[in-house]
């Protein structure tokens, strides 16, 4: 009876391991199942941000991924289907994202459900359930946004309200003072260092009026933990080596925002591309707000070409005006698309192509909310939608009356590259020996030269010297009688620079003076000059986004430092931020958007 009980005994303890040991495989089965549940809901996730710029506006669902083996190696499979939590036409909703790399900032909302499904090799299922908020975040609520290095080094004392990122290296130098609200991030380094004995601020936090103050010296010294202001709630309002914000369409160059369509575009570009916004008929003709030189007809308020030079460039300019006042009685657009790909060369002995540009006239007062794209240079002449009493524009979500100082219009000027003139601009003469006459021709003028010009402060010198003066009564163009009254342009800016080379950047090149001679001007010199403006000021108030290097046939991005030379005297230069574009509604029309998925939900279902 004895061996009978310890036989019994023994089987009972065997049945009790073997179901232990097949409970251990089926929870490592289970395990591998939600792993691969967990996988998807992550595939998915990434796959909604690469497609988020055609989930917009277009039915406002994806597709979901059928059951198919995952890249684990392990056996693996999983499936996921994509549920719009508002329905197929459900409204849009401007909400404040609260958490992620775009906290504090207004997204427009879709809700969706991601359901996961994840199967083991042995079988063993799981099923997720994650709520996710898709958001299209305008990028015109950065006050400072750069795809490549981000160079803030003015002279005078300078404040930049708004957030500030960079896809790269950010360098901050300071000499008369430097501030910023932040948030500041960059997806490289931040240096940082001072010419003069002067400092940066950084505000602790963008609500606070309490400020951080590094310790700075002549050396170039990169951020790290103890020159940056401490975290709030574990966020840091400046920060470093932080995530890339790309825009979503579909792996293109920020560039091919402002080209010609192409049958090769990704479908996520052609939803953001300023020349797919314009629809065009079957039979190839298009409306009057889309203008290329090659083929389209040209619109009323078009007018040229001319031709002049840019000193900056070492280029002749061919340029068509596109004159706002009279497109206001012609046209109720909002979006325009320019663009001359044409190559023209100049008619003197060099023998190389000129520049194509567009050049915005009678730009003073804009009669509606406007966005102005060009794939080539723009030159701006005087100032750009100043506020209009009259007007019916304005920050829509203000309370109470509009002051008349904020009337007026949301706008956008996107281009390869912007020049801003004075009105004088047509009143220049040459004043060169062996040229004579003013410095903007027609373009059927057969006298206009190619000879290489270089801007020298010393008229006279020899033949080359290229010296224009205004020729009623506004002085010489080098001297400080040149023009001085204030120049405004209210508008959010989207265009490309000519960057410093990476050999004169830090990590590269610690030397402060040799920054100095290599550097080409950072951000408060990507908006560019061509005149004497020393008793001049400019305001530019807006968002200010460079996301490419000017490259258009011709731009100058190869010689050394464009910023040397005198050709031009630069302005008092005043760039704010327009917190109107905290809110969406006012963006510009036809604004570019990054997007981001922020995981609100999760819920494991057996």
């Amino acid at each position: 009876m004895l061996g009978v009980a310890i036989l019994i005994l023994g089987m009972a303890m065997l049945s009790n391991s073997g179901n232990l040991l097949l409970s251990t495989v089926d929870s490592k089965q289970r395990i591998r199942a939600k792993y691969a549940a967990e996988s998807m809901v992550a595939l998915q996730i990434a796959r909604t941000m690469e497609q988020s710029s055609v989930l917009f506006g277009s039915g406002l669902d994806l597709p979901g991924t059928p059951l198919g083996s995952l890249l684990t190696g392990n056996g693996e499979r999983g499936a996921a289907s994509i549920v719009n939590a508002n329905g197929s036409s459900g409204p849009l909703i401007q909400e404040l994202i609260t958490s992620g790399r775009f906290k504090g900032m207004m997204g427009i909302k879709i809700p969706l459900v991601i359901k996961a499904l994840g199967q083991a090799p042995g079988g063993a299922k799981s099923r997720i359930d994650a709520e996710v908020k898709v958001y299209q975040v305008p990028i015109f609520q950065y006050g400072i946004f750069y795809e490549g290095d981000l160079e803030v080094t003015p002279g005078p004392w300078m404040s930049i309200l708004g957030p500030v990122h960079t896809n790269s290296n950010a360098y901050f130098r300071t000499s008369g003072g430097l501030y910023f609200q932040g948030p500041v991030t960059a997806s490289g380094d931040i240096f940082q260092w001072t010419r003069t004995n002067r400092t940066i601020r950084y505000a602790i936090s963008p609500d606070t009026s309490a400020v951080f103050e590094p310790s700075l010296t002549t050396e170039i010294v990169a951020m790290d933990a103890y020159n940056r202001p401490a975290p709030i709630g574990g966020q840091h309002n400046v920060d470093f080596r932080t995530e890339r914000l790309n825009l979503p369409i579909g792996g293109a160059i920020p560039e091919k925002l402002i080209a010609p369509r192409d049958s090769s575009d990704p479908p996520q570009l052609a939803k953001q591309q300023f020349d797919r916004r314009i629809p065009c008929n079957a039979d190839g003709t298009c409306p009057s707000n889309r203008f290329v030189a090659e083929h389209d007809a040209k619109p009323l308020w078009i007018s040229g070409p001319k031709v002049f030079y840019d000193r900056r460039e070492k280029r002749w300019v061919k340029v068509w005006d596109f004159d706002v006042a009279l497109m206001a009685n012609h046209s109720r657009d909002s979006v325009f698309y320019l663009a001359d790909t044409t190559t023209d060369f100049d008619k003197g002995t060099r023998g190389v192509h000129m520049l194509n540009a567009f050049r915005l006239i009678n730009a003073s007062i804009l009669p509606r909310n406007l966005s102005i794209a060009s794939a080539n240079p723009m030159y701006i002449m005087g100032d750009f939608n100043l506020a209009n009493p009259g007007g019916s524009c304005g920050p829509s979500d203000f309370v109470g009356s509009i002051p008349d100082s904020l009337k007026y219009c949301n706008a956008m000027i996107a281009a390869d590259a912007i020049t801003v003139l004075s009105p004088r601009w047509p009143l220049l003469d040459f004043a060169t020996r062996g040229m004579s006459g003013s410095l903007e021709q027609d373009i059927a003028n057969p006298h206009w030269t190619s000879v290489r010009l270089i801007w020298n402060s010393r008229r006279g010198a020899d033949d080359t010297l290229y010296n224009p003066e205004p020729t009623h009564g506004y002085g010489d163009d080098h001297d400080a009688t040149g023009y001085s009254p204030t120049i405004r342009i209210n508008a959010a800016i989207l265009t490309g620079n000519k960057p410093t080379a990476k050999t004169w950047l830090p990590p590269n090149n610690t030397d402060n003076l040799l920054f100095e001679a290599k550097y080409e001007g950072g951000v408060h010199n990507t908006v560019r000059y061509l005149e004497n403006l020393l008793a001049a000021t400019v305001v530019l108030k807006g968002s200010f986004v460079c996301t490419w290097k000017a490259t258009f046939k011709g731009l100058d991005t190869v010689s050394t430092r464009t910023t040397i030379g005198g050709y031009y005297g630069p302005p008092s230069r005043i760039m704010s931020f327009d917190p109107r574009f905290r809110n969406l509604n006012n963006m510009p029309p036809a604004t570019p958007f990054l997007s981001t998925g922020i995981l609100s939900g999760w819920s494991e279902k057996r």
